[in-house]
């Protein structure tokens, strides 16, 4: 979709968008909206390479944070995790602030990764191999979140950020009950070094392309947190699962639920009881969704 054909909000007027797209040398003309939870996401052309241009509101994504998801991502690149390369921009930065008011925000740009998503209505059911290689990516992220626990202290924690920041009174009660509830049973759990840790917290089927050779390419790293690793399992299952009728969600859980934990396993461990908190997440998650939802349906009535 091209930039001129884009109803852009307050936030994302296209000369504020061609003006972050300059600092990374990027041809104007060239840049199309991809979408984005805040329709934040756009591709451009720069140097007659095609890359992506990410916007981010400091309100919502606080400069420091962005400084440290990029070192992040840089750590895992340097570990052969596949991760796009960041862009300098024509100053030298990686990340641009544009302090336009009342919204500044910062800019930042990567090459665009090569490879496809994953259908799942095509290539997933069945294929313990993919199962195998997601659970063995996962796991590797994992383990090397063991190792470089105390230079990204200033990631939220697990009941921080989030779903944690919104108005509970929006969201219905017998929900919220068992939300508190779940909540309660979660603080008692140990935090441990095979147990807790920086997590990638939304490694979704739409969050990776797959290569020609079969190689995973991470792009997405904007909800990094710390939590249980369980957790971490639990939401890349649900979204794995969500697309299934109730009555078949059961059976593929465990197909592909055994071929991804012998890919885990394969490169990070867990605690005893592991099986048990995954199941716990799972349940915890499903709560989670949907007052996220609740919570956005009833914002948006309340501005229409």
């Amino acid at each position: 979709m091209s930039i001129e054909k884009v109803g852009f909000d307050n936030m994302w007027k296209k000369e504020l968008v061609k003006e972050a797209c300059r600092k990374f040398e990027g041809e104007e003309s060239s840049i199309r909206l991809i979408g984005g939870k805040y329709q934040h996401v756009f591709e451009f052309t720069r140097h007659n390479e095609p890359c992506i241009l990410k916007l981010f509101p400091i309100a919502v994504k606080d400069q420091k944070i962005l400084e440290l998801e990029l070192h992040w991502m840089s750590y895992l690149r340097d570990k052969n995790i596949k991760i796009p390369e960041s862009i300098p921009s024509q100053n030298g930065n990686l990340i641009e602030l544009i302090p336009v008011l009342p919204l500044p925000f910062c800019a930042v740009a990567f090459q665009k990764a090569e490879g496809e998503k994953i259908d799942i209505n095509k290539t997933i059911y069945g294929n313990n191999h993919f199962f195998r290689m997601y659970g063995q990516l996962l796991g590797k992220l994992h383990f090397l979140s063991r190792r470089s626990q105390t230079e990204y202290s200033l990631f939220d924690q697990w009941n921080e950020g989030e779903i944690y920041q919104i108005d509970f009174s929006l969201v219905d009660h017998h929900i919220l009950n068992k939300w508190f509830m779940y909540i309660e049973q979660i603080e008692s759990f140990p935090q441990t070094a095979d147990s807790y840790g920086l997590i990638h917290n939304d490694l979704h089927l739409n969050n990776f392309l797959i290569t020609k050779n079969k190689e995973f390419v991470l792009y997405d790293f904007s909800r990094t947190k710390y939590h249980w690793y369980t957790y971490d399992i639990a939401i890349t299952i649900f979204h794995i699962i969500e697309k299934y009728e109730p009555e078949d969600k059961q059976q593929f859980l465990e197909h592909c639920l055994l071929s991804f934990m012998e890919g885990y396993l394969s490169e990070s461990s867990l605690d005893e009881g592991w099986e048990e908190q995954i199941q716990f997440f799972l349940d915890f998650y499903e709560v989670f969704v949907q007052i996220e939802k609740m919570a956005r349906y009833e914002s948006v009535s309340l501005h229409t």
